[in-house]
């Protein structure tokens, strides 16, 4: 996850203190590396609760469109 969001802040030049990330609880999201790299970027995170249906749509509408327009056309 990290190369995913170093790639996104370099291919759109997003300069520190602009981007605030939201995502789910998953561990990816809640490792201290993950942390780290988010803030030595400028990176706000944004977690949504656990018991947050609207943070928990978004997320899950993003992997929706992520799956349809780029995971089911690949072969890994």
């Amino acid at each position: 996850m990290i190369g995913c969001v170093e790639q996104a802040i370099t291919t759109r030049a997003v300069p520190a203190g602009v981007l605030t990330l939201g995502t789910d609880n998953d561990s990816q999201f809640t490792s201290a590396d993950f942390h780290r790299h988010l803030s030595a970027r400028g990176v706000k995170h944004r977690r949504g609760g656990y018991s947050d249906p609207e943070s928990q749509a978004f997320i899950e509408s993003w992997f929706g469109q992520f799956k349809k327009r780029c995971a089911w056309r690949a072969e890994w």
